[in-house]
C-alpha cells in the first residue's frame, strides 16, 4: 500500500501538467475560433457566439491571463543581470520553463491578435474580443511600466 501512496505525487504532477496543457491549448483553440469568426464575418453586425463560448472564453482568459501576470511579476523580481539570461533559462529545457513560456507567448500573441482585430474590424467586433484586447493592453502597460521601474 505504501508504494502506491509513494507514486501519488508523480501521478498528480502528471495530471497537473496535462490539465495545464489542456487549459492553454483550449484557450488558444477557442480564441483562434473566435478571431477567425470575426474576420470571416460579412454581416453588418458582430458575429453571435453561443452561451458556452461566452462563458468559457472569459474564464479561460482570466485563468491564462492571471498566470501570465503572475509569471511576469515573478520574472520581473528575478530579472537576470546577464545579457543572455533569458536565453540560458530557455535553453535549460526544464518542463516548467517551457510551459510558462508557452502560456506567455500564446496569451500575448492572441491578445495582440484580438487588439488588431478590434482595430481592423471595429464596426463588427463582439464584446468578447474588445475585453480580451483591453486586458492584454493593460497587462502590457503594467509589464512595460514595471520593467522601467514605474510603480504608479
Amino acid at each position: 500500500m505504501s508504494d502506491r501512496v509513494g507514486d501519488l505525487p508523480g501521478l498528480t504532477n502528471l495530471f497537473a501538467l496535462v490539465m495545464a496543457l489542456v487549459a492553454v491549448l483550449g484557450f488558444a483553440a477557442l480564441w483562434l475560433y473566435i478571431i477567425d469568426r470575426v474576420w470571416r464575418n460579412t454581416a453588418p453586425t458582430p458575429p453571435v457566439f453561443n452561451e458556452a463560448v461566452q462563458y468559457i472564453a472569459p474564464s479561460l482568459t482570466a485563468l491564462i491571463g492571471g498566470i501570465v501576470a503572475m509569471l511576469f511579476g515573478v520574472s520581473l523580481e528575478k530579472t537576470s543581470q546577464h545579457l543572455f539570461g533569458a536565453t540560458l533559462t530557455l535553453l535549460s529545457f526544464e518542463r516548467t520553463t517551457w510551459l510558462y513560456g508557452a502560456y506567455i507567448v500564446i496569451y500575448l500573441l492572441l491578445g495582440v491578435a484580438s487588439a488588431v482585430t478590434w482595430i481592423c474590424k471595429a464596426d463588427t467586433i463582439p464584446a468578447l474580443v474588445k475585453n480580451f484586447a483591453m486586458t492584454t493592453i493593460g497587462l502590457i502597460v503594467a509589464v512595460v511600466g514595471a520593467s522601467f521601474g514605474v510603480s504608479h
